[in-house]
């Protein structure tokens, strides 16, 4: 159902059905607009062949369609993405959705392994045990940080802070990591080696290598 103020249109209540071949996403959603701006959205369906569900409430929904430069003032948003056993849920402000370009606020994730969590996005990760992590996501310009980082993966706990800047030619990642007790098992994978070793006397694990992701 639709409504018009102050000149424009608004969505009071919708549901709409996604089926995007590209992204391999298939869902179902449903958004509801209040008259004072505030608006919710809810959605369920697959990406990438993953069981996901989406949840997101904003303040008002201008600053999200707007340019970064605008001038809008950032808007309240919390939104949580499930799939199998794992979670990522943000929770902060955000302007200029669709790009990206202000966001800030408080991540949390949850999974059996790093590589679940980067597979409904299409980012190869490699296999750990199961991890959590929180920390402060910010995003501006082109710039990704991760502040304040706490992980717990396997055994092992880990935190730092990291940045990711990709206003270059070739998109750089710094950062510096803390922690302990660091057990190498945990982040086996992600240094080429097994546990156990599928290979006696072997260095690299013995599994495909998918070069094609790994070069996204």
């Amino acid at each position: 159902r639709w409504r018009r103020a102050q000149g424009c249109f608004g969505i009071r209540h919708g549901k709409a059905h996604l089926d995007d071949a590209p992204l391999q996403l298939q869902s179902d959603a449903r958004f509801a607009t209040a008259a004072d701006g505030h608006w919710t959205a809810e959605l369920q369906g697959k990406l990438r062949a993953q069981q996901l569900a989406l949840k997101a409430e904003a303040g008002a929904g201008l600053a999200l369609l707007a340019p970064a430069e605008s001038g809008l003032p950032p808007v309240k948003l919390r939104a949580e993405l499930t799939q199998r056993n794992g979670r990522i849920a943000f929770d902060g402000t955000a302007a200029s959705l669709l790009d990206a370009r202000a966001l800030d606020g408080q991540l949390q994730v949850r999974g059996d392994s790093l590589a679940d969590v980067g597979r409904p996005f299409g980012i190869t990760l490699p296999s750990t045990p199961p991890l959590e992590l929180s920390g402060r996501l910010q995003h501006a310009s082109g710039v990704w940080q991760l502040g304040g980082a706490r992980a717990r993966v396997g055994s092992s706990n880990l935190a730092g802070d990291f940045s990711y800047d990709l206003r270059s030619k070739r998109p750089q990642l710094s950062g510096m990591l803390r922690g302990g007790p660091l057990r190498l098992a945990d982040l086996g994978p992600a240094v080429g080696t097994d546990a156990p070793p599928s290979r006696p006397g072997r260095v690299l694990p013995d599994r495909k290598l998918d070069l094609p992701s790994l070069n996204a």
